[in-house]
């Protein structure tokens, strides 16, 4: 397998004459034999129409299938995901989506505070996905709450789903 950095000293008739890992080393191992003793690069060059060229690196080899151990795993971890997602919904409703915490959707999906963090990063990010999955399927509650909150995916929502919040908030 080439390397990716790989770079060649192309003729313009595409005759190869020197490889190396940069072009600085193909330039010294071209200069350094005999029959160019006395000329400068820029000599070389001009006589010989020479072009670097980056070599192409192998073809991408194709992952092995992954083990049944693997794929339970993965299957685990997504099943987290969804569940602390839930839970973030969940918490939303009744505690609205600007307050959810880590330690409130940990508690509702039982899991720990650190699979909380480690499913969505940032507390951020989680609301962000919580208010846009309102917005898709219609959580009047929250969608409400981001009205309030002037926030972006709340006023791009559906016109009909904006309304419905609305009328919500009109006990």
């Amino acid at each position: 397998m080439t390397n990716p950095n790989q770079w060649a000293a192309v003729t313009t008739t595409g005759e190869r004459l020197e490889e190396g890992p940069t072009m600085a080393a193909v330039r010294a191992a071209i200069l350094a034999k005999p029959m160019y003793h006395g000329l400068d690069w820029a000599g070389v060059r001009r006589r010989f129409g020479l072009t670097f060229q980056r070599i192409a690196p192998a073809p991408p080899r194709h992952k092995a299938p992954m083990s049944e151990h693997r794929a339970a795993r993965a299957a685990e971890k997504e099943a987290r995901r969804g569940a602390v997602f839930a839970g973030a919904v969940e918490a939303a409703k009744v505690e609205g989506y600007q307050w959810i915490t880590r330690e409130s959707v940990a508690a509702r999906c039982g899991v720990s505070v650190g699979t909380v963090s480690n499913a969505y990063g940032d507390m951020r990010a989680l609301k962000r996905k919580v208010l846009q999955h309102a917005c898709d399927v219609g959580i009047s509650v929250i969608v409400a709450q981001g009205l309030a909150d002037g926030h972006e995916i709340a006023r791009n929502a559906d016109p009909a789903i904006k309304q419905k919040a609305l009328q919500s908030l009109d006990v």
